[in-house]
């Protein structure tokens, strides 16, 4: 099964802001977020708030879109 996640424009914008730190929704306890990187023309990398994510065990777990919580 393919995960799916769906989120119409301005959907979040209420929601709080994602901390440093978040809940795991895989075992409940707290872990430090993540974000991915965007990879510049010149081969530089950048840190990239679209997604923030969390690492739990062998698994990723998304837990933010544009600085916003999804719950």
């Amino acid at each position: 099964m393919i995960p799916f996640l769906a989120r119409g424009n301005d959907e979040l914008k209420d929601n709080e802001n994602v901390e440093e730190f978040e809940i795991c929704p895989n075992c409940g306890e707290q872990r430090k977020v993540r974000y991915g990187e965007t990879i510049n023309k010149d081969g530089s990398r950048t840190e990239n708030k679209t997604l923030a994510f969390i690492e739990c065990g062998n698994g990723s777990y998304l837990v933010g879109i544009n600085g916003k919580r999804l719950k």
